[in-house]
Protein backbone atom coordinates (compact mmCIF):
# COMPACT_ATOMS: atom_id res chain seq x y z
CA UNK A 1 0.00 0.00 0.00
CA UNK A 2 2.66 2.50 0.67
CA UNK A 3 4.85 1.38 -2.17
CA UNK A 4 2.12 2.13 -4.49
CA UNK A 5 1.95 5.48 -3.09
CA UNK A 6 -1.66 5.19 -1.42
CA UNK A 7 -1.36 7.40 1.22
CA UNK A 8 0.77 10.03 -1.09
CA UNK A 9 4.02 11.36 1.00
CA UNK A 10 3.66 10.85 4.48
CA UNK A 11 4.72 13.37 6.50
CA UNK A 12 4.13 12.20 9.99
CA UNK A 13 2.74 9.49 12.55
CA UNK A 14 1.69 8.98 16.00
CA UNK A 15 1.98 5.93 18.31
CA UNK A 16 0.10 5.18 21.04
CA UNK A 17 1.13 2.06 23.10
CA UNK A 18 -0.47 2.22 26.34
CA UNK A 19 -0.85 -0.03 28.89
CA UNK A 20 -3.30 0.76 31.96
CA UNK A 21 -1.72 -1.94 34.17
CA UNK A 22 0.73 -3.62 32.08
CA UNK A 23 1.86 -7.50 33.41
CA UNK A 24 5.53 -6.09 32.77
CA UNK A 25 5.67 -4.57 35.80
CA UNK A 26 4.83 -7.95 37.50
CA UNK A 27 8.54 -8.65 36.50
CA UNK A 28 11.21 -7.36 38.80
CA UNK A 29 13.88 -7.21 35.70
CA UNK A 30 11.78 -4.95 33.37
CA UNK A 31 10.54 -2.56 36.62
CA UNK A 32 14.74 -1.93 37.86
CA UNK A 33 16.85 0.42 35.74
CA UNK A 34 19.73 -1.55 36.19
CA UNK A 35 18.82 -4.52 34.54
CA UNK A 36 16.46 -3.13 32.12
CA UNK A 37 17.75 0.03 31.21
CA UNK A 38 15.03 1.90 30.93
CA UNK A 39 10.75 1.34 30.97
CA UNK A 40 8.40 1.79 27.92
CA UNK A 41 10.43 4.31 26.11
CA UNK A 42 12.87 1.52 25.38
CA UNK A 43 10.99 -1.44 25.70
CA UNK A 44 8.46 0.00 23.83
CA UNK A 45 10.32 2.76 21.32
CA UNK A 46 12.76 -0.05 20.21
CA UNK A 47 10.34 -2.04 18.21
CA UNK A 48 7.13 0.65 17.47
CA UNK A 49 9.39 3.59 17.10
CA UNK A 50 11.05 0.96 14.33
CA UNK A 51 7.90 -0.19 12.64
CA UNK A 52 6.78 3.78 12.22
CA UNK A 53 9.69 4.81 10.87
CA UNK A 54 10.41 1.81 8.47
CA UNK A 55 6.98 2.39 7.41
CA UNK A 56 7.83 5.94 6.39
CA UNK A 57 10.80 5.42 4.73
CA UNK A 58 13.66 5.95 7.08
CA UNK A 59 13.55 9.49 6.76
CA UNK A 60 16.81 11.13 7.89
CA UNK A 61 16.47 11.99 11.77
CA UNK A 62 17.52 15.84 13.18
CA UNK A 63 16.73 15.82 16.68
CA UNK A 64 14.39 14.36 19.44
CA UNK A 65 12.73 15.27 22.35
CA UNK A 66 11.08 13.15 25.34
CA UNK A 67 9.08 13.56 28.37
CA UNK A 68 9.31 10.75 31.36
CA UNK A 69 7.41 9.95 34.46
CA UNK A 70 6.97 7.03 37.33
CA UNK A 71 5.14 9.41 39.30
CA UNK A 72 2.08 7.13 39.19
CA UNK A 73 4.68 3.80 39.82
CA UNK A 74 5.34 6.12 42.94
CA UNK A 75 1.83 6.42 44.31
CA UNK A 76 0.34 3.16 43.87
CA UNK A 77 3.43 1.88 45.80
CA UNK A 78 2.81 4.07 48.37
CA UNK A 79 -1.91 3.84 48.14
CA UNK A 80 -1.82 -0.10 47.24
CA UNK A 81 -0.35 -3.18 47.54
CA UNK A 82 1.95 -3.37 43.97
CA UNK A 83 3.56 -6.35 42.52
CA UNK A 84 6.99 -4.72 42.29
CA UNK A 85 9.13 -3.63 45.29
CA UNK A 86 11.89 -1.10 43.51
CA UNK A 87 10.42 1.00 40.58
CA UNK A 88 13.19 2.99 38.84
CA UNK A 89 12.44 3.13 34.95
CA UNK A 90 9.65 5.50 33.72
CA UNK A 91 6.03 4.24 33.71
CA UNK A 92 5.57 6.58 31.12
CA UNK A 93 6.94 7.98 28.23
CA UNK A 94 5.78 11.14 25.80
CA UNK A 95 8.22 12.58 23.16
CA UNK A 96 8.70 13.20 19.18
CA UNK A 97 11.56 12.91 16.66
CA UNK A 98 11.60 15.12 13.80
CA UNK A 99 13.50 14.54 10.12
CA UNK A 100 14.46 15.66 7.34
CA UNK A 101 11.44 17.80 4.89
CA UNK A 102 9.59 18.31 7.62
CA UNK A 103 8.56 14.72 8.49
CA UNK A 104 7.59 13.32 12.01
CA UNK A 105 7.05 10.79 14.87
CA UNK A 106 5.37 11.61 18.22
CA UNK A 107 4.94 8.91 20.65
CA UNK A 108 3.00 7.93 23.88
CA UNK A 109 3.78 4.77 25.66
CA UNK A 110 2.97 3.31 29.07
CA UNK A 111 3.38 -0.04 31.55
CA UNK A 112 1.04 2.17 34.02
CA UNK A 113 -1.73 4.79 33.46
CA UNK A 114 -4.78 5.95 34.64
CA UNK A 115 -5.99 5.41 31.08
CA UNK A 116 -9.77 4.10 29.79
CA UNK A 117 -8.57 1.01 27.97
CA UNK A 118 -5.22 -0.47 26.66
CA UNK A 119 -4.46 0.53 23.17
CA UNK A 120 -1.54 -0.09 20.58
CA UNK A 121 -2.09 1.28 17.30
CA UNK A 122 0.21 3.48 15.06
CA UNK A 123 -1.29 6.16 12.77
CA UNK A 124 0.16 7.12 9.67
CA UNK A 125 -0.74 10.64 8.08
CA UNK A 126 -0.15 10.95 4.35
CA UNK A 127 -0.67 13.70 1.30
CA UNK A 128 -3.44 11.35 -0.18
CA UNK A 129 -4.57 9.37 2.84
CA UNK A 130 -4.54 8.27 6.30
CA UNK A 131 -2.99 4.56 7.82
CA UNK A 132 -4.32 2.97 11.24
CA UNK A 133 -1.88 0.22 12.73
CA UNK A 134 -2.67 -3.21 12.64
CA UNK A 135 -6.20 -2.81 11.78
CA UNK A 136 -4.68 -1.64 8.17
CA UNK A 137 -7.34 0.84 7.84
CA UNK A 138 -7.17 3.09 4.92
CA UNK A 139 -9.14 6.17 5.17
CA UNK A 140 -9.08 9.00 2.56
CA UNK A 141 -11.27 12.35 1.86
CA UNK A 142 -12.43 14.25 -1.26
CA UNK A 143 -14.80 16.41 -1.36
CA UNK A 144 -15.04 16.73 2.55
CA UNK A 145 -16.62 13.09 1.97
CA UNK A 146 -14.64 10.56 4.13
CA UNK A 147 -14.21 7.34 2.83
CA UNK A 148 -12.60 4.23 5.23
CA UNK A 149 -12.29 0.88 4.44
CA UNK A 150 -9.93 -2.13 5.66
CA UNK A 151 -7.38 -3.95 4.24
CA UNK A 152 -7.33 -7.88 4.20
CA UNK A 153 -3.82 -9.16 3.85
CA UNK A 154 -3.12 -12.06 1.26
CA UNK A 155 0.34 -13.12 3.38
CA UNK A 156 -0.82 -16.12 5.17
CA UNK A 157 2.54 -16.02 7.37
CA UNK A 158 2.36 -13.71 10.24
CA UNK A 159 5.11 -10.48 10.52
CA UNK A 160 7.55 -12.35 13.06
CA UNK A 161 7.85 -15.87 10.68
CA UNK A 162 8.07 -13.66 7.46
CA UNK A 163 10.97 -11.25 9.43
CA UNK A 164 12.74 -14.78 10.29
CA UNK A 165 12.47 -15.94 6.74
CA UNK A 166 13.95 -12.52 5.48
CA UNK A 167 16.91 -12.86 7.41
CA UNK A 168 17.67 -16.35 6.67
CA UNK A 169 17.27 -15.58 3.04
CA UNK A 170 19.73 -12.44 3.33
CA UNK A 171 22.37 -15.07 4.55
CA UNK A 172 21.58 -17.86 2.36
CA UNK A 173 20.78 -15.92 -0.96
CA UNK A 174 22.46 -12.67 -0.59
CA UNK A 175 18.98 -11.26 -0.47
CA UNK A 176 19.84 -7.11 0.72
CA UNK A 177 18.78 -7.05 4.09
CA UNK A 178 15.80 -4.92 5.69
CA UNK A 179 16.67 -2.36 7.18
CA UNK A 180 20.36 -2.18 6.17
CA UNK A 181 23.09 -1.90 8.82
CA UNK A 182 23.07 2.32 8.17
CA UNK A 183 19.34 2.15 9.14
CA UNK A 184 20.05 -0.18 11.83
CA UNK A 185 22.71 2.71 13.15
CA UNK A 186 20.24 5.29 12.70
CA UNK A 187 17.60 3.50 14.98
CA UNK A 188 20.31 2.87 17.59
CA UNK A 189 21.11 6.67 17.47
CA UNK A 190 17.99 7.98 17.92
CA UNK A 191 17.19 5.38 20.75
CA UNK A 192 20.09 6.35 22.28
CA UNK A 193 19.10 10.51 22.05
CA UNK A 194 15.82 9.48 23.22
CA UNK A 195 17.24 8.36 26.68
CA UNK A 196 19.84 11.35 26.32
CA UNK A 197 16.93 13.86 26.16
CA UNK A 198 15.48 12.40 29.57
CA UNK A 199 18.82 12.98 31.22
CA UNK A 200 19.36 16.35 29.96
CA UNK A 201 15.67 17.91 29.61
CA UNK A 202 16.39 19.35 26.70
CA UNK A 203 16.05 18.24 22.82
CA UNK A 204 19.30 16.58 21.44
CA UNK A 205 20.27 17.22 17.85
CA UNK A 206 21.05 14.12 15.69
Amino acid sequence: MVDKNKLGSIYTAHITTIFKRSNTVKNPYFTNISTAGGGPLIDLGSHFIDLAWWIMGNPKPISVFTYTSNKLAKYLKANEKTPWKKFTVEDYAFGGIRFEKKKSITFQMSYLLNANRDEKKIEFFGTKGGLLWPDVKLTTIRNNIVNSKSLNSKEKASASVLEIQHFIDSIKKNVNQKPSLKETGFMVKILEALSKSVYKNTEIPL
